[in-house]
């Protein structure tokens, strides 16, 4: 019962942070729906609980991927002025937990100038932009899946 009406109220910030106001108009709509979200999921899609992980460090995995979100913008701003590359990377992972590499995953996709392709077992496949001048490019452009990746190996118990 508890864990529902943490998700719910949960729901209810996230509407309340895209509706960008503070009032009895989005945070009762944001409630109504944060339940109804709840039952849906309950009743149409199979559920299997997340072990081992630290919830608190995963809130901070997703703090550090905002900064990363607005690092990588900048960065693909520049390098979309000066001449960009694309390159497909093939990437190992670490990452035990299903639902740790589906994060994984959607990270890279967030992150401007990345898209996943493919995450198959242990293998991430994902396009990544660099810089045309930068011949290291493809090397360095993994760097943000692997900084990805080690922040989320901290999350695992």
């Amino acid at each position: 019962m508890f864990r529902r009406i943490s998700f719910v109220l949960i729901l209810a910030f996230v509407w309340i942070i895209l509706g960008e106001a503070l009032s009895w108009t989005t945070i009762i709509p944001g409630l109504i729906f944060g339940v109804i979200c709840i039952i849906i999921c309950e009743k149409l899609l199979p559920f299997e609980p997340v072990r081992n992980l630290c919830i608190w460090r995963l809130i901070l995995y997703l703090v550090y991927l905002l900064g990363q979100v607005y690092i990588s913008a900048f960065h693909v701003m520049k390098i979309i002025f000066i001449g960009a590359k694309v390159d497909i990377v093939t990437a190992k992972t670490q990452v035990q937990s299903d639902f740790l590499k589906v994060v994984l995953g959607n990270s890279v996709t967030l992150t401007p100038g990345s898209i996943l392709l493919d995450l198959r077992d242990n293998t991430l496949t994902a396009l990544l932009l660099h810089s045309c001048r930068d011949h290291a490019g493809a090397i360095q452009s993994t760097n943000i899946v692997q900084q990805l990746e080690r922040k989320l190996l901290r999350v695992e118990k």
